[in-house]
């Protein structure tokens, strides 16, 4: 998170990233991240789950990166 640009057109998404990665699945369980290209969307998936990584002491985290369609087919 350290080296990403917060603007005003995605400061929300990355107020609810770092929520997700302080106390994931208990914040915007699951959190959408939507909007035109550009924006930081894949940054701020990949900084969740370096910070989750980072926290891991015993055991490595379980990290699904999946595309929307994906996870639709999967939820359904």
């Amino acid at each position: 998170f350290d080296r990403f640009v917060v603007g005003k057109t995605n400061r929300l998404a990355h107020g609810g990233a770092v929520a997700v990665a302080e106390s994931p699945g208990a914040r915007y369980n699951p959190l959408f991240l939507y909007g035109p290209p550009g924006l930081g969307k894949t940054h701020l998936l990949h900084a969740i789950a370096n910070a989750q990584l980072q926290k891991a002491t015993t055991t490595r985290p379980r990290i699904a990166y999946v595309s929307g369609e994906s996870f639709t087919a999967q939820y359904v």
